[in-house]
């Protein structure tokens, strides 16, 4: 018989230790700093509209997920996730009236990891 909160057999998954880090970044005049979230990374300013979000603790095996989406209003700056590794994860922000200008913006970013040692 199921008991509340028992499982009565274990529970296998081949994503196992899956967890979703996620911060709210303020460009602020320039030096982005986090609102929110924000405590799994460091960010640095490497360039206008150019952010390196880098692991602050232990980085995860995987990186199964990024996204990035702008604060501001609709079509006013284009949002993209640039390189990936192991250890860091770049934004990258655009002026949307031509896609091309690089552009300081506020985002949110949101990413999906695993830490299992076996899903790298």
């Amino acid at each position: 018989m199921w008991g509340i909160g028992k499982l009565m057999r274990s529970a296998k998954s081949s994503q196992r230790l899956v967890e979703v880090m996620a911060a709210e970044i303020d460009e602020n005049s320039g030096t982005p700093i986090f609102v929110s979230g924000g405590q799994d990374f460091t960010i640095t300013d490497t360039g206008v509209g150019d952010y390196l979000l880098t692991f602050s603790r232990v980085p995860p095996s995987r990186i199964m997920s990024v996204q990035v989406t702008p604060k501001a209003a609709a079509g006013d700056v284009i949002a993209s996730v640039g390189a990936v590794s192991a250890t860091s994860v770049q934004i990258l922000l655009w002026d949307g009236t031509d896609g091309t200008t690089a552009k300081d913006a506020d985002c949110y970013v949101s990413m999906v990891v695993s830490h299992a040692a076996d899903e790298i």
